[in-house]
């Protein structure tokens, strides 16, 4: 569950109105406080934070829009504008890459958490695999968000073989083949890998990949079912396309 929250780091958070009407509303702060809290920072929030001065009971639904997957957190909430509490929340936002200036965060809502339950799309019902799911979702996120290419900006990945790499084994032999090869067939139809393949020592392979960031090519690359088993990502460089002698 952790893990979800601190991968996707955005929540919907459900509170109540004053005069008992709903309200959700997307946290991009979201993520784990301790074993037992999640936590938000108000930063836009006025509604939220006036919903809980009513009622502090909240759910939250972290979702991977990708594998449609996820767990819903439903909790009771404490807001924390100075102290110790205040402090632990701000470290923990800092710890995990937020820039957000300090003078911006009003408080942090802190979720003590009293139930948890899993999310799973009816997509899966008719016995489609994550790996389906996951292929055809990220098809369309890219299809949807693709840029064109004028004077591109391109990320070259090294990846070295990883722990469970069975050496002098064809890669064609390598436990989970079929189900790395297909997630990199998708990768390719959708654009987001442009060039790949192993290097002279057949220990190194490289990537050309076609992304918004470096962020972005290790979100996608950490859900290849070979990730960090039979493929370690050593670097992410970017790089810029001057010369093409292929187009």
């Amino acid at each position: 569950m952790q893990r979800v929250v601190l991968e996707q780091r955005l929540g919907f958070v459900a509170t109540v109105t004053p005069d008992g009407r709903p309200n959700v509303s997307p946290k991009g702060t979201t993520t784990v406080f301790d074993d037992h809290h999640l936590m938000f920072a108000d930063i836009a929030s006025p509604g939220t934070i006036e919903n809980l001065a009513s009622n502090p009971n909240v759910e939250i639904n972290v979702v991977d829009p990708i594998v449609r997957k996820g767990y819903r957190f439903k909790g009771s909430a404490a807001v924390y504008t100075t102290g110790e509490m205040f402090e632990r929340a701000l470290a923990k936002l800092r710890e995990r890459g937020s820039t957000t200036a300090r003078e911006r965060i009003r408080s942090i809502v802190i979720v003590d958490i009293n139930d948890a339950a899993a999310v799973v799309s009816p997509a899966y019902y008719d016995g489609a695999t994550e790996l389906d799911i996951s292929t055809r979702w990220l098809r369309h996120q890219t299809d949807l968000h693709r840029v064109p290419n004028t004077g591109a900006v391109f990320y070259v990945v090294l990846r070295r073989l990883g722990p469970q790499w069975i050496g002098n084994q064809p890669m064609e032999l390598q436990t989970g083949w079929s189900e790395h090869a297909s997630f990199m067939d998708a990768l390719v139809d959708s654009g987001v890998v442009i060039l790949g393949g192993p290097l002279a020592d057949e220990e190194r392979v490289v990537l050309v990949m076609n992304a918004e960031s470096k962020e972005a090519v290790r979100a996608t690359l950490a859900r290849d079912p070979w990730s960090d088993t039979h493929l370690v990502v050593d670097s992410i460089d970017e790089w810029t396309i001057r010369l093409d002698g292929l187009s």
